[in-house]
């Protein structure tokens, strides 16, 4: 498979510990590798509490079941999570032993989304693992829809801005707890 120039350029930056910028399925989201100074940083840019923890983004369920604890989950809650949907979900699930408490917010579950997004699915699968997903946005700040917001709301930090499209102007994930069904965010 040949990668594209942007593809080779994102890759090469989060191999290095670095912070990106990129589109997803309804903003544009800074990410990084699951890694403590990584992690650190990308929540002191944002100035977010490290009680809230992130959201790890997936391209297969295998990137990210190491960090859930899957004891908990049946069949049909890996069904829920793996088969497309019409709305972007993200799910807050048990988390595995394996979570760092940065990605989890000290919390014992996870947020976890599988992207249908295949830029962002390119990415998850050359590097062979998730990545962390937040808002580009400084806290409590509307997310940033396009690359321009982006330099805006950091004009210093963000190690490589990927200029590309969000793919649809919908509002951001929704998030529910899946062993209760309960929304966190519509």
């Amino acid at each position: 498979m040949t990668l594209s120039v942007k593809l080779q350029e994102t890759i090469h930056y989060l191999r290095q510990g670095k912070i990106v910028a990129l589109p997803t399925e309804s903003v544009f989201g800074l990410s990084c590798r699951v890694d403590k100074t990584c992690m650190k940083k990308l929540l002191k840019l944002k100035q977010r509490s490290a009680t809230k923890g992130l959201i790890l983004l997936g391209g297969s369920w295998t990137q990210l079941a190491r960090y859930v604890d899957n004891s908990f989950l049946t069949s049909q809650h890996i069904e829920m999570i793996t088969i497309p949907q019409k709305k972007v979900i993200t799910w807050v699930v048990p988390a595995s032993n394996d979570a760092p408490k940065l990605l989890t917010g000290g919390r014992d579950t996870i947020a976890i989304r599988l992207t249908s997004d295949p830029f962002l699915k390119d990415i998850c699968n050359t590097l062979g693992e998730a990545i962390i997903s937040t808002s580009a946005n400084i806290a409590n700040a509307q997310p940033a829809k396009d690359s321009s917001q982006v330099n805006q709301y950091f004009p210093v930090g963000i190690d490589y801005i990927y200029e590309g499209e969000i793919m649809n102007d919908n509002p951001p994930s929704k998030i529910i707890e899946l062993l209760s069904g309960q929304v966190l965010r519509a």
